[in-house]
C-alpha cells in the first residue's frame, strides 16, 4: 500500500517519471501479497500513465490488467474501463 499511496502523492505532486515507477512497484507488491488490489493500481496506474502523456507506459499497464495476472478475474466493468484507455 505504501508504493500506490507515494504514487499518488507523486503524481499529484508532477513528479510523474518517479510515481510511474512506484505503480510498478505497487503492482509487485501487490501481487505479491495477493491482496486482491491489483487490477484497480494497474487501471489507476495506466491513466497516470496518460496524464504523463506516456502512451507505450499506459498501454503497457492496461495490457497487464487484461492479462488476469496471477488469475485474478477482471470484472466486465473493469474491462470495459481498460478497453478506453
Amino acid at each position: 500500500a505504501a508504493h500506490h499511496c507515494l504514487a499518488v502523492a507523486q503524481m499529484q505532486a508532477g513528479h510523474h517519471g518517479a510515481a510511474l515507477k512506484s505503480y510498478d512497484a505497487a503492482v509487485a507488491a501487490s501481487l505479491a501479497a495477493a491482496d486482491g488490489q491489483t487490477i484497480a493500481i494497474l487501471r489507476q496506474a495506466a491513466e497516470a500513465a496518460m496524464i504523463a502523456e506516456r502512451p507505450a507506459d499506459a498501454e503497457r499497464f492496461a495490457s497487464q490488467a487484461l492479462a488476469t495476472p496471477g488469475g485474478i478475474e477482471v470484472s466486465a466493468r473493469a474491462r470495459a474501463d481498460l478497453l478506453l484507455l
